[in-house]
């Protein structure tokens, strides 16, 4: 009578603890999919953190940083502007002015020392591709940033003997040389030359770090060609 009693009982038991058993096995084939995702979500963050790092640390400029189409940092500076190449250089400007058989001329020369780099106001972006887990990295194209007249002015100048040099032209062809200067200084490489030396600065750094990353200047719709690191 006991046995009777004893034998259902247990099979209750086995039936209860296999049930719990199931439970288990489903809950944790269940979370497989979820614990992958957060790998994957913290590896995301770790390779956007450093890369934003690497352009705090170079560019000075904590970059904005578009996942999914969604901006989810800010772009932020605590300066306006960085220089990254600067040269100095004399230019002459020489400007006649003829009247009948008179000729009057000037003759402008002087140093300058132009600096050309980015202007951090601009757009400087992270944009992050889930499909390919990579990063493009988009910086605004370099420039120059300011012409800065270091020197003396040596002027050279030469009355027509009915064609005089008046107090006006001579103003007038200051801003002339100047503005030669300014033109003279925007078609030299000195902006290919930041741009350069900041693309040799970021893959060195971000090779040590190990940080796979695509960089253009210019915007991102433009499909300008792209470095990769």
């Amino acid at each position: 009578m006991r046995l009777r009693y004893t034998l259902p009982a247990f099979c209750l038991l086995s039936l209860i603890i296999a049930i719990i058993g199931i439970q288990v096995i489903l809950q944790k084939i269940s979370d497989i999919p979820t614990d992958a995702l957060t790998a994957t979500q913290q590896k995301t963050q770790e390779l956007l953190s450093k890369t934003s790092e690497l352009f705090e640390e170079i560019l000075q400029v904590q970059p904005k940083i578009i996942m999914n189409q969604e901006v989810i940092q800010k772009q932020s500076a605590p300066i306006t502007e960085l220089a990254m190449i600067e040269q100095e250089f004399t230019f002459t400007y020489e400007w006649k002015h003829r009247w009948l058989t008179s000729t009057k001329k000037m003759k402008l020369t002087s140093s300058f020392r132009a600096k050309a780099g980015f202007d951090l106001q601009e757009s400087f972006q992270l944009l992050y591709d889930q499909e390919s887990q990579s990063v493009t990295a988009s910086l605004p194209a370099a420039k120059l940033l300011s012409i800065e007249q270091i020197g003396m002015i040596d002027s050279h100048n030469e009355h027509g003997w009915i064609n005089r040099i008046q107090e006006s032209e001579r103003e007038e062809v200051l801003n002339l040389f100047l503005q030669a200067a300014r033109m003279h200084a925007n078609q030299t490489d000195l902006a290919w030359q930041a741009e350069e030396q900041i693309t040799q600065q970021l893959k060195e750094l971000a090779q040590q770090q190990n940080i796979p990353i695509s960089l253009n200047f210019g915007h991102i719709e433009g499909n300008l060609p792209s470095t990769k690191f």
